[in-house]
């Protein structure tokens, strides 16, 4: 008996800094190292310690513990320094203390755990570009030295520097007097961020990532690794890692709707042992694309002609894009003259990639754009003198979570005018002043935290909203139908649920299981879920001399009436397509001596030549039938094949349990047939026979060759 293990380092029963491992008998796999806008010590990053040494970590936060007991004592009468009563002396003082002492303190005491961790990680997955998926990859490869493959796509490789830099900007220079600025009379040093990273740092980390094509297979030492369109951004993919047996299907983020620029999801029915899935709007279900996009518009479009201002928060690529696209063609088609801007650039970095990476794209809808997919004529650039101005305007600015730059800036501006809007379009983290702004927090006094967790004071001391706060769902994650699909159409034979809240995990995992009878785990960071499968060196079994394979010339041999017929791949697709030759009475022979094949055993056969003779076997039952009314062997008999196929391997795999998987294999043989027209259904008793005697045949074998 062999185990796979997953074991959850972030994004466990939460949304943000997602990290996932899986421990296969041979390999170890690390899907994303991402971070956490919401937090700005340790808890900005995934729990890396699992990585390593363990006891070694935990070993050294007792220490530093008790280090923080003794301080505790000796300097009692230090004020917390969250409170907006402490002096500058003491706030000061204290978060020195707090986010330089113990911030790298930690961070030792982490790199000293980890100091072999590429010898304990095969191979490190990045799913998309959003920081809450790469924002943690330079501190895994820089700071604690993995120096193993990481794989991406080639357009998240192109993208992940620049969000990492906007990252690493925001980490590596933030200081409370960057933070500080809105209140120029205050004087306070600067200090680098212990948990930031440097531009040097995302440039040595991407020279590392090793760029795939979609639906490619990257074999590596007995790990294979195969990425397959997401949706979701530019460059987002589920990735397939198969070893030593078994198949895991991490999702990563996935959107099953298209959208202005980007298609949907497009994965085989892979039935992998596990998939990892993501659960952001697992009990949400979103209203249709175009209402949505009619009430952007008339909000943006009433808050103008009143002479408000709007802030739409947004990331640097994807769902910008969307929105722009529809606002330009409102704009067109109604003739206004009010500025579009877009902060940061963020309209020629978009073009040069877009451009670059054409082929991800909704061509469809790129297509009407020209030559330049982003050339909006309605689309300005923002200059941060505007942000006074009076005048109605529409922004677009990053960081989407409004936790830093020039969103956070726009949103302390704009906020105190009634006639403004803050319209939110997507999913934001707890923590972030984005999440607090769709958590009804409008109209209240409360404290805003910045990257560093370091209150925003300004003049008055707290930030009061009163301009108007509407959140959209533009989200490019797929809701729960959108995840349900997924489901039905992969066929796991388990799932583990991870980015999302435990109570929609909950709720989600409960309908999965009574509806589709499928095992669902939704484990919290540091917990680990085993999987565990019986796998057996394949055997020789014995089948009747009528079915003989000729493996020199690759045929297949049919006895009937004395004669054996050989016939290659072409002609036998030719039969089954057409119909021609001896077709019928073979047929006829193979269904009539179909359980004499069952005891008759005298010619040795490999299990894959077996598997290959019943599925031409049961193709033929299935071919005769149609034939008579011209059906060919077309998608939907392929797609039963492939089924039936899947479920006779189970036989190879699961040893002891084949009773219960034959009455389950006859059972959706039967499923999957009454999908079809009535034609269909009249080969249901037969393809049932043969898959009945098969398999009793095969449970024979076993008991006694076995």
């Amino acid at each position: 008996m062999k185990s796979l293990k997953v074991t959850i380092l972030g994004a466990g029963q939460d949304v943000g800094r997602s990290c996932v491992v899986v421990t296969f008998p041979s390999k170890r796999v690390v899907f994303d190292c991402g971070a956490h806008c919401g937090f700005v010590d340790h808890r900005r990053y995934p729990n890396l310690q699992y990585l390593g040494n363990t006891t070694e970590y935990n070993h050294q936060m007792e220490l530093l513990e008790e280090m923080k007991s003794d301080e505790t004592q000796t300097d009692n009468t230090v004020t917390d320094p969250f409170s907006m009563e402490a002096s500058e002396r003491e706030y000061r003082n204290a978060k020195m203390k707090e986010s330089s002492e113990r911030a790298l303190y930690m961070k030792n005491a982490l790199k000293k755990a980890l100091n072999n961790v590429t010898n304990t990680i095969d191979s490190a997955i990045i799913s998309h570009f959003h920081i809450d998926h790469v924002g943690a990859l330079p501190f895994l490869t820089e700071e604690i030295g993995y120096s193993g493959p990481v794989y991406m796509t080639y357009p998240t490789k192109a993208l992940s520097p620049l969000l990492l830099r906007d990252s690493g900007i925001a980490a590596k220079t933030a200081s409370v007097k960057s933070l500080l600025n809105f209140d120029k009379r205050r004087k306070v040093e600067e200090r680098p961020d212990p948990w930031g990273y440097s531009f040097n740092s995302v440039a040595e980390c991407m020279k590392r990532s090793i760029p795939l094509q979609l639906r490619s297979a990257e074999k590596v030492e007995g790990l294979t690794v195969s990425p397959f369109y997401a949706g979701h951004v530019l460059g987002a993919a589920m990735f397939l890692a198969e070893s030593d047996g078994f198949k895991v299907l991490y999702t990563g983020d996935f959107n099953t709707v298209p959208d202005k620029h980007l298609g949907p999801a497009k994965v085989p029915s892979l039935e992998p042992d596990v998939l990892i899935c993501e659960t952001t709007y697992a009990t949400f279900v979103r209203q249709s694309k175009k209402a949505t996009e009619v009430e952007l518009c008339n909000l943006v479009h009433d808050t103008l002609i009143n002479g408000g201002k709007v802030l739409i928060p947004v990331f640097a690529v994807g769902r910008a894009q969307e929105l722009a696209i529809i606002l330009n063609n409102y704009w067109n088609n109604l003739s206004l003259l009010f500025p579009i801007y877009f902060g940061g650039g963020l309209s020629e970095k978009a073009t040069n990639y877009y451009k670059l990476h054409s082929s991800w794209t909704d061509n469809n809808n790129i297509s009407k754009l020209k030559e330049n997919p982003f050339a909006m004529e309605n689309l300005l650039q923002f200059d941060q003198s505007f942000l006074n101005d009076n005048r109605p305007m529409v922004l677009f600015a990053t960081p989407g979570m409004v936790h830093t730059g020039l969103s956070l800036k726009a949103c302390k501006i704009w906020s105190s005018n009634p006639k403004n809007l803050i319209l939110i379009p997507g999913y934001c983290v707890q923590g972030t002043v984005g999440n607090k702004l769709i958590s009804g927090t409008k109209g209240r006094e409360y404290k805003i935290y910045t990257a560093t967790t370091i209150c925003i004071k300004t003049n008055t001391g707290v930030i009061n909203i009163k301009c108007k706060v509407k959140y959209l769902s533009f989200s490019a994650h797929a809701d729960s139908p959108g995840i349900l699909k997924l489901i039905k159409h992969v066929r796991p034979k388990n799932i583990v649920f991870v980015h999302g809240e435990l109570d929609s995990m909950k709720k989600f995992s409960k309908h999965i299981t009574s509806t589709l009878n499928i095992p669902v785990y939704y484990p919290a960071n540091g917990e680990t879920v085993a999987f565990h499968k019986v796998l057996v060196d394949k055997k020789e079994i014995y089948i009747h001399p009528s079915l003989i394979l000729d493996k020199d010339n690759v045929s297949y041999g049919f006895k009937h009436n004395g004669n054996v017929y050989l016939y290659n791949k072409s002609a036998l697709v030719d039969v089954l397509n057409n119909g021609n030759g001896s077709c019928n009475d073979m047929v006829k022979t193979l269904k009539d001596n179909t359980h004499e094949v069952t005891y008759r055993l005298t010619v040795k056969m490999s299990y894959e030549d077996f598997f290959t003779l019943t599925e031409l076997i049961v193709k033929l039952l299935v071919s005769s039938t149609l034939s008579n009314r011209k059906y060919t062997a077309n998608q939907q008999l392929q797609t039963y094949m492939n089924n039936f196929r899947e479920n006779l391997q189970l036989l190879d795999i699961e040893v002891g349990t084949q009773r219960r998987h034959s009455s389950g294999t006859v059972a959706a043989t039967r499923r999957n047939v009454d999908r079809y027209s009535h034609v269909n259904r009249q080969i249901n008793s037969k393809v049932d026979k043969s898959v009945y005697a098969l398999m009793h045949m095969d449970e024979k074998v076993y008991n006694k060759y076995g």
